[in-house]
């Protein structure tokens, strides 16, 4: 039982709750409403009306400027204070409050109200604009300084990431599970698996893709939204006659068979030359499941450019490979001075020099341009249409490119969309339009 200690109300009307917005006539009503829906009850939560709200927490701030730095609650609380973590919308559980939170801003918080000024970059969340401005436009950075180097970074976790690879001990100890290449810290261990070893989902009903992570909660949630399919986190594999879900492709490739009399042998998987199965949707998950395959390569074999929907870069030569072989390694090159550079670089580690304000390490020509690009602040480059400025003139010219003159490397042919990365461009091109984008 809630027992309160109320004190007269104070005539000037009305109150309102800090912690969600509601206004209440009287400090008792708002006194009691803390202490029924948010379980505490403090003068710092309650008081004179404000104009300024959370979107995502819905906690009320005196100023627009306080509601910039805000510390959102449902991104930053420990998991225990923030309770369920189902989406009361979509009735889907998610693994960790994270995960929830970035549900909520993509799929439930659509529009991106708080804009930049200076570029045509929008947000969501206001603090996210701040962040954007003092970065891109104001060159702020969080004081993130590597003791070693005393190279500045944008976020510790940054920091963390060069520290490992450019000051740790040089030992490869983080080994891909996939194909055995060794990296010097986590974070180059997962840019290598994202980029070399995607890996996707399929609905069984639309034949839609989807990047898989270990939750399958892009299709799960597409399931939800499109066919109003609500599955757990592992009986995804939807049988498209009945919406029975299974556990696993051998699963849902059996109730086919049992239950709706298709016959075993009707698709046969070419790469094993041993597997067959009862349709396309679940050889196509057999693919992507027990074959080690990049669909974004152009060395991939017919069958696969067949099975799966795959949109071709112009630019990829997909002939026989030509030209000079590296002599300790089986890569071939255009020219012979493109081998001879990559030799130096990856073979001949006794020509290789240190730099001096790093421990970076490469043959002459590359820590050159390491320095140039990296430590080299002699020369500043200002923009001459904004605030920014660059040490390098690459930068600057990337930057005019991408904010002024709104250039997209990769315009899409499908919608108005355009993106200045290859990787980008691929996810746009499998969500928006179910088309994988060969690049490499």
């Amino acid at each position: 039982m809630i027992h309160l200690k109320f004190v007269s109300d104070d005539v000037n009307g009305p109150f309102q709750c800090y912690r969600c917005g509601d206004i209440f006539e009287t400090s008792r009503g708002v006194k009691l409403h803390l202490s029924k829906v948010h379980f505490k009850c403090s003068s710092a939560s309650y008081g004179k009306p404000r104009d300024f709200q959370c979107i995502i927490c819905k906690k009320m701030v005196e100023s627009e400027e306080a509601l910039s730095v805000h510390d959102c609650q449902m991104l930053t609380a420990p998991l225990e204070r923030r309770g369920d973590r189902t989406c009361k919308i979509c009735d889907i559980q998610f693994p960790s409050i994270g995960h929830l939170s970035s549900h909520n801003l993509n799929f439930h918080l659509l529009e991106k109200k708080f804009a930049c000024d200076q570029c045509d970059f929008k947000t969501k969340v206001p603090k996210y604009l701040t962040t954007h401005i003092k970065r891109i436009h104001q060159q702020v950075k969080n004081n993130a300084l590597c003791m070693l180097c005393g190279k500045v970074f944008v976020s510790k976790n940054v920091m963390l990431n060069h520290v490992e690879s450019v000051h740790g001990s040089g030992e490869k100890k983080y080994v891909c599970d996939k194909c055995g290449v060794a990296f010097t810290s986590k974070f180059y261990l997962s840019k290598h698996q994202n980029d070399k070893h995607k890996d996707y989902n399929l609905c069984t009903l639309c034949d839609k893709m989807f990047p898989a992570n270990n939750t399958s909660v892009d299709l799960r949630l597409h399931l939800a939204h499109e066919h109003q399919i609500h599955c757990g986190l592992k009986d995804f594999y939807t049988c498209w006659k009945c919406q029975k879900g299974c556990n696993s492709v051998k699963e849902l490739d059996d109730h086919m068979i049992k239950e709706h009399e298709m016959r075993k042998n009707e698709e046969l998987c070419q790469i094993c030359d041993v597997k067959s199965f009862a349709a396309k949707q679940t050889l196509k998950i057999h693919v992507m499941e027990s074959h080690d395959l990049d669909l974004t390569k152009a060395s991939n074999p017919p069958f696969i450019m067949e099975l799966f929907n795959v949109m071709k870069d112009t630019r990829i030569k997909t002939g026989p490979k030509k030209g000079i072989p590296c002599p300790a390694c089986s890569k071939k090159f255009g020219a012979k001075t493109t081998m001879e550079r990559h030799y130096e670089q990856a073979h001949n580690k006794e020509s290789h020099v240190k730099c001096k304000e790093c421990d970076f390490t490469a043959c002459q020509r590359v820590v050159r341009k390491h320095y140039l690009h990296n430590h080299d602040r002699t020369t500043k480059y200002d923009c001459d249409q904004c605030s920014y400025f660059a040490f390098h003139p690459s930068h600057l010219r990337n930057h005019k490119k991408r904010v002024h003159e709104k250039i997209k490397a990769f315009p899409c042919s499908n919608c108005d969309a355009g993106f200045n990365h290859k990787s980008s461009f691929a996810n746009h091109l499998l969500k928006a339009h179910n088309v994988v984008y060969q690049f490499k």
